[in-house]
């Protein structure tokens, strides 16, 4: 150990000078009345009084805290809670079965889009040869305009000239013989999809969809708010929404 430097004056603080309150309630009174020596006193006990305070003091602000948080309506808590967890499983449920129905619409879409590229071409061939949609009434016992958007065909690019009598009656011929041929495709596609696996999921929604949503929300009321039971998916509603085609048929 080197010599102690004795040049660097050492500063006293002599007991007079400090506060009674640094040394706490216990501690500073029996320092005044002689009955504890200042350099036997623990500097941790001396700093007790400053402490102690700390813990009242968060205790204070936890509490202050709980009482100002306002309470929130129904419907908050109920979004609360759900934002705490996934998915739950009646909302999964309901998810399935719209994921479902979109799935076959879409399915149907296409499938009923590729078999109508025949009949596009048919009436392209009748646009060539025709000046006007009025044309038709000459052909035809009723007007056609309703086949471009069934069959989402682009609008007819019609001709500057009609041609023949007898080409028109021939690409009308044509045109109904192509109609005919899409409609007994498309039902017997129609016919083939079996809606099974997406009405079961449609009764399991209507049977459980209250039930899971009461284990969530713990409330029979809340749980048959704003429920609607589906309607199980048909045939007739496919051909609703995918329709066939209507026939026209030639002028006698």
């Amino acid at each position: 150990m080197g010599p102690i430097n004795t040049q660097t004056p050492l500063r006293v603080v002599a007991f007079e000078d400090m506060p009674a309150n640094h040394f706490g309630p216990t501690v500073a009174p029996a320092i005044m009345e002689g009955r504890t020596d200042p350099a036997s006193v623990d500097i941790a006990q001396a700093d007790f009084g400053q402490r102690q305070t700390q813990p009242r003091k968060a205790l204070v602000m936890e509490e202050a805290d709980d009482n100002a948080s306002p309470l929130g309506g129904i419907e908050a808590e109920i979004k609360e809670l759900l934002g705490l967890f996934d998915v739950p499983a009646f909302a999964r449920r309901g998810q399935d079965v719209e994921h479902s129905r979109i799935r076959l619409g879409w399915r149907c879409a296409k499938a009923r889009d590729a078999m109508l590229d025949m009949f596009r071409l048919r009436l392209r061939q009748w646009a060539a040869a025709s000046n006007g949609p009025d044309l038709a009434r000459t052909v035809f016992d009723s007007p056609i305009d309703a086949l471009w958007p069934l069959s989402n065909a682009p609008s007819p690019k019609w001709a500057a000239r009609p041609d023949s009598p007898r080409r028109l009656r021939a690409i009308g011929r044509d045109i109904i013989a192509s109609t005919e041929r899409f409609n007994g495709r498309w039902t017997q596609y129609l016919d083939t999809i079996d809606l099974g696996p997406i009405n079961r999921q449609i009764d399991h929604y209507n049977r459980y969809y209250v039930l899971e949503k009461e284990c969530v929300l713990g409330s029979t009321r809340l749980a048959a708010r704003h429920f609607v039971p589906r309607e199980f998916v048909t045939l007739d509603d496919l051909r609703h929404e995918h329709p066939l085609l209507p026939v026209p048929q030639l002028r006698r």
